[in-house]
């Protein structure tokens, strides 16, 4: 009993000792901010304090593409693995917000592919700036799965309760504003963003978008789909008629710049 006493008091005083004195924040902010590897892509962090049994604090931690950012998470508290800090590596879990959706993840560097993963639950579309890069904008409830592992970054998703923005590229009409869901896959990969999968739904009609973003430009294209009784079959028939492949069928381009430095 003495001895497990002794051995107590000892990581009392050990562990605020390291976590204090012998790790200065700037350590563990550039283990943060060196977390992802990806080309193009790095962390910024704002307001980093610690807090007693190696616990943290952050006012805001944003993912960044060139001068842009993706998303950022508000309020984040957590704790970092005093092993990982030992080892002069990350491991830390913890939860924040993003507008009034939350967040939650870990981050691990002690791996040779540093991985980091994110569950956002109920985010509001427009506090994640990275989906308007394809044209998503609007109001609507995300939630979904962020994971990075090494420089390959992948993102599942789904929107409900959407009221999206119809808009256009280069003179293209995009008529998002149809749809009220949406779910799909991206994967982000040395800069470029890669749509895997991204499909749309509203009242009696169906969409797929499909491509990629790369060097900030868009190389995309949207099939959509009405059900012959839908009340959109004669609008989709007057504005889109140029890009009707087959009765019930369109195929729309979406190219174009997207935001300066993505």
């Amino acid at each position: 009993m003495k001895r497990f006493l002794i051995g107590v008091c000892f990581l009392v005083i050990f562990i605020p000792g390291v976590w204090f004195i012998a790790i200065p924040d700037s350590l563990i902010i550039g283990m943060l901010e060196n977390s992802i590897r990806s080309d193009g892509l790095r962390v910024e962090t704002e307001g980093f304090r610690k807090g007693l049994f190696l616990n943290f604090a952050i006012e805001r931690v944003s993912l960044k593409k060139g001068g842009n950012s993706l998303f950022s998470i508000e309020d984040i508290t957590g704790r970092v693995s005093l092993l990982s800090l030992l080892l002069l590596r990350l491991d830390m879990s913890f939860g924040g917000n993003i507008g009034k959706g939350k967040v939650s993840g870990d981050i691990d560097t002690i791996w040779r592919d540093n991985r980091i993963s994110l569950h956002i639950d109920e985010v509001d579309i427009e506090g994640i700036p990275f989906l308007g890069l394809v044209g998503v904008r609007g109001s609507g409830m995300f939630s979904g799965d962020f994971r990075v592992k090494g420089n390959k970054g992948e993102l599942k998703f789904l929107i409900k309760d959407a009221r999206f923005k119809s808009i256009s590229f280069s003179g293209v009409p995009v008529p998002m504003g149809m749809f009220h869901s949406a779910k799909g896959m991206m994967v982000i990969n040395k800069g470029i963003i890669d749509v895997r999968s991204f499909t749309l739904e509203g009242k009696d009609i169906y969409a797929r978008l499909k491509g990629n973003v790369r060097d900030g430009n868009l190389d995309m294209r949207m099939e959509v789909m009405p059900d012959p009784s839908s009340v959109y079959k004669t609008f989709l028939s007057i504005q889109l008629g140029r890009y009707n492949v087959s009765p019930g069928y369109y195929v729309i381009p979406i190219s174009g710049e997207v935001a300066s430095g993505l």
